[in-house]
């Protein structure tokens, strides 16, 4: 179609789907959110969980398909008992959390009790053994921009933020990451 019709027709039909997605998943990362404050867990949004939380112009119009949060490895047991306390199951179908912690830059995914994307908690940025320092919530300090008064929730800052797409570049299959 030379005049760009069905290309048109496309794209709107696809961000008509993204910004249904979009209404209902900020829902879904409150929940998480106040889940994660009353378990005493600060964590770090990552990627489309962050531009949707912080409400940045894109974030309606790009399609999620999972929320990614970032905790210190300290905090493991309390934002895995905030998600099952929700209802949330881990989903081993990937692969068990043990091939998960050896083997992928987040643990297990947790899949939500109805509609909603999965969640994936991250200790590090990059998976074992991809890059030799360990970008852990400790290294990523200094580019962390808290985002309530109760420093709960955090963003990576600009520089974090090309950190974290160096990073996924490495792995030039994930393009729209990057």
């Amino acid at each position: 179609d030379p005049s760009g019709g069905a290309l048109i027709k496309g794209l709107q039909t696809s961000v008509k789907a993204a910004a249904l997605q979009s209404f209902a998943v900020r829902a879904q990362l409150s929940a998480v959110l106040e889940a994660f404050r009353g378990a005493g867990v600060p964590c770090v949004l990552l990627k489309g969980a962050a531009r949707l939380h912080t409400r940045e112009d894109d974030a309606d119009w790009t399609p999620l398909f999972d929320l990614d949060l970032l905790i210190r490895e300290r905090d493991i047991g309390g934002a895995i008992a905030a998600l099952k306390s929700m209802g949330y199951r881990a989903n081993e179908s990937g692969g068990s959390e043990a091939w998960y912690r050896a083997h992928h830059h987040h643990l297990v995914p947790f899949d939500p009790p109805g509609p909603g994307l999965p969640i994936e908690i991250h200790l590090v940025l990059g998976w074992p053994g991809a890059i030799a320092q360990r970008f852990d919530w400790e290294r990523l300090a200094p580019y962390l921009q808290p985002l309530d008064d109760a420093a709960m929730v955090y963003r990576l800052d600009q520089t974090g933020t090309a950190l974290h797409r160096a990073i996924h570049a490495m792995d030039m299959t994930r393009l729209h990451d990057v």
